[in-house]
C-alpha cells in the first residue's frame, strides 16, 4: 500500500483537529517516547508542513476543557442592611439550572460547581419581596481563568473562576441589582470626594450626595484593601447612615445615571 504523503497527512490531520474543536473538544501533544509527556502546547501551534515532525512520535489528547466556577457575596437590601433566607440561583447552559443556595444571617452565600468553561451564565435572587437578576457573557469572563498553585494534572483542566458579587434587592417589589466585583483604587485620590459628597470630609454618621436629577444613587463602601463594608441604593435627596463603620478611611463609588465616581472619605 502506497504511504499517504507528509503533506496529505498534515492536511488529515489539521481537518480532524478543526472538526473536534467545532464540536468543543480541545487537543494536546506530546512525545511518546517513554518519557513523560510533554503537554504544554496544542497540536494546531504547528503552522506549516515543516514544522511537523513524525519521528517526535506524535500523539493527540482529546477532551473537554472543564473549569471551577465560585460566585461569593452578599444580599442587601437598598440601604446595605443584609437580607437572609434569599434563594441565589446560577444558570450555566450546557448543565441548566443548579440547585439554589440561601443566604445566611449575614446575607452571605457561596455558590461554586465544575463544569465546561463556556456558554453565558445567569445569576439570580428571589426573595418573597423583590428579585434581581443579570448575565455573565461567555466573552466577558473566558480570560479570567486563574490555575490553581497546585496543578491537577489534567491537561484540559482552564482553572478557576471566581466571581464576587453585592445583590441589591428592593422592600417594595421593585427589580434589584447584581453588582460584580471590586472597585479599583487606582488613581482614586481624596480631593474627588468633594465631587461626590455635599459635606467635606470627615463624616461622622451620614453621607449626603452632591448629585441630582437621579431617582437614586447606587453607592458602595470599601475599605482600602477591598473588602466590601456595605451597599445600598439611596433615593434622591437623602443620605446614607455609615454611623456603625469603625473610624478610618475608606473607598467610596457610586453610580448615578451614566456617572461611575470613586473617592476616599474619612470616617470620624
Amino acid at each position: 500500500m502506497k504511504k499517504i504523503s507528509l503533506q496529505a497527512r498534515s492536511i488529515i490531520r489539521r481537518a480532524i483537529v478543526s472538526l473536534l474543536s467545532s464540536m468543543g473538544f480541545i487537543t494536546v501533544h506530546g512525545q511518546a517516547t517513554g518519557k513523560e509527556v510533554d503537554r504544554s502546547s496544542r497540536i494546531n501551534d504547528f503552522e506549516t508542513v515543516e514544522e511537523y515532525n513524525p519521528e517526535r512520535d506524535l500523539i493527540a489528547l482529546y477532551g473537554c476543557p472543564s473549569a471551577d466556577f465560585r460566585f461569593r457575596g452578599n444580599v442587601t437590601d437598598k440601604y446595605g442592611n443584609p437580607i437572609k433566607n434569599v434563594s441565589v440561583q446560577v444558570t450555566h447552559c450546557q448543565n441548566g439550572a443548579f440547585p439554589p443556595v440561601m443566604t445566611d444571617e449575614d446575607g452571605k452565600f457561596v455558590f461554586e460547581y465544575k463544569t465546561a468553561p463556556w456558554c453565558d451564565i445567569r445569576i439570580s435572587a428571589t426573595n418573597d419581596i423583590s428579585s434581581a437578576c443579570d448575565t455573565i457573557m461567555e466573552e466577558e469572563y473566558k480570560d479570567e481563568f486563574v490555575m490553581p498553585d497546585s496543578p491537577s494534572g489534567d491537561p484540559f483542566y482552564r482553572g478557576v473562576y471566581d466571581k464576587e458579587m453585592t445583590i441589591v434587592l428592593g422592600d417594595e417589589g421593585e427589580t434589584g441589582q447584581i453588582i460584580f466585583g471590586r472597585p479599583n483604587t487606582t488613581g482614586v485620590n481624596d480631593e474627588a470626594a468633594e465631587k461626590i459628597l455635599l459635606i467635606s470630609n470627615p463624616v461622622e454618621n451620614y453621607l449626603w450626595f452632591n448629585l441630582t436629577g437621579e431617582e437614586s444613587t447606587n453607592v458602595a463602601i470599601y475599605t482600602l484593601s477591598g473588602e466590601q463594608m456595605l451597599s445600598a441604593s439611596v433615593p434622591s435627596g437623602e443620605s446614607l447612615y455609615v454611623g456603625n463603620l469603625k473610624s478610618g478611611n475608606y473607598l467610596l463609588t457610586v453610580v448615578s445615571g451614566d456617572k461611575k465616581l470613586a473617592a476616599r472619605f474619612l470616617k470620624k
